[in-house]
């Protein structure tokens, strides 16, 4: 079960949040509208950023035109993206794993 509530992202969000991550180009332009201030850009990035085995393709692409293994795909390239930003904030902010 994940219990959640999905909901869009506010320009308010800029003051909650330190880090902004965006699935592709199109959302990261969307979330680059909403910012008033360089802070606000620097809080921003594409997901596959931190993505070690990136191939190049900045954008996680929509599973469901990836065929059978679509969704194992892009799962795996979301899970290699979140430990490898997990380790960097570690270091940046001195935190034990």
């Amino acid at each position: 079960d994940l219990p959640s509530r999905a909901r869009q992202f506010k320009a308010a969000d800029y003051e909650r949040f330190d880090y902004v991550l965006a699935m592709d180009a199109s959302n990261l332009a969307n979330l680059q509208a909403l910012t008033s201030s360089d802070d606000d850009l620097a809080k921003l990035s594409l997901l596959r950023k931190w993505d070690p085995e990136t191939d190049g393709e900045p954008d996680v692409p929509d599973p469901y035109y990836g065929g059978p293994r679509g969704f194992d795909e892009v799962f795996d390239m979301c899970e290699r993206a979140c430990r490898a930003l997990l380790t960097t904030l570690r270091q940046r902010h001195q935190l034990s794993s």
